[in-house]
């Protein structure tokens, strides 16, 4: 048993439930940072994967990305 007071309990009550808000408050905007983070990445990969798809869609015939292209192309009309 405790040898606390009713009014000791009382306040340690109060100042736990304090630190419980203040917590639970904080996580939430850490996890609001957190998807906000997220979101960015998700537009930068976004931006990446279209810039990468426009030089891939431009590259010489003869190279390595142009070549690919042709296959996948060549493949999606033989499928049809």
């Amino acid at each position: 048993m405790t040898d606390k007071t009713i009014q000791e309990l009382a306040e340690d009550l109060e100042r736990c439930h304090k630190s419980y808000v203040t917590a639970a408050q904080n996580a939430s905007v850490a996890q609001n940072h957190a998807t906000d983070a997220l979101n960015r990445l998700n537009s930068a990969q976004k931006a990446f994967e279209a810039r990468m798809e426009t030089l891939r869609k431009n590259a010489p015939h003869d190279s390595d990305w142009g070549r690919a292209r042709l296959n996948r192309h060549a493949l999606t009309h033989a499928q049809t």
